[in-house]
């Protein structure tokens, strides 16, 4: 299946890729209600034409999200059809910042085994890198790096002073991108089940069988404290 590159229904990046997914316009949540105080979900029915038109799976995606005492917590849940396949690539964007300090101060900790290392198009090569995995400052620092999450549940770390932001990758994220551009002030740490582009190289990309259930789940949570 291919689609025009001005199919107007998925975003482009600066190269004209496709990116982001398809326009959040075109889905159509519905909200789960009954679930306890602390918490809410939504579900996503992805059956109608126009959307298969972008991605032809029929599936359903449960969205859940759980407050707590400085944390969230949020469960995501893509359940096949009965009668196909579903390849699963999906990520989140969470935009923080840690409350203290500017961001060239900001001390940080990747949770991650390898570097991926990007084209000219910030489009994995297939190699990798290892990193330091010693926490460093950003002054001076602009980044856009995809990473190889590490094998267990991990924590990306950003701080200073008595403030420590974290998100946790607790299960279902192989993969990361950090994205923290040079003059602003926050950092992304990204969950991603698939590396950029596995839609298309099927490099790291998990598919679950007809009526099976993919799940995963990251929180970000803020301390204080020596």
């Amino acid at each position: 299946m291919t689609l025009s590159e001005g199919d107007s229904r998925i975003p482009r990046d600066g190269n004209g890729l496709a990116i982001h997914g398809v326009l959040p316009g075109l889905l159509r949540w519905e909200l789960d209600d009954g679930g306890p105080p602390d918490s809410l979900a939504a579900v996503l029915e992805w059956r109608s034409g126009e959307l298969l038109e972008l991605f032809p799976f029929v599936h359903e995606v449960r969205v859940g999200a759980t407050v707590g005492p400085a944390e969230l917590t949020i469960t995501t849940t893509v359940t096949a059809a009965a009668d196909g396949p579903v390849p699963v690539s999906f990520g989140y964007h969470p935009y923080t910042r840690v409350p203290a300090g500017s961001r060239d101060d900001w001390l940080v900790t990747l949770g991650a085994a390898d570097r991926l290392l990007l084209d000219d198009h910030s489009i994995p090569t297939g190699e990798r890198a290892t990193i330091d995995r010693a926490p460093f400052r950003l002054d001076g620092l602009s980044l856009d790096d995809a990473f190889d999450a590490a094998p267990h549940a991990s924590a990306f770390e950003a701080s200073a002073g008595d403030a420590r932001l974290a998100v946790a990758f607790l299960a279902g994220y192989s993969y990361a991108q950090v994205f923290a551009p040079a003059g602003q002030e926050f950092i992304c740490f990204e969950p991603m089940t698939a590396p950029t582009n596995a839609l298309n190289s099927g490099d790291g990309l998990t598919v679950i069988e007809a009526g099976g259930s993919y799940r995963a789940a990251f929180r970000i949570s803020l301390s204080r404290g020596a």
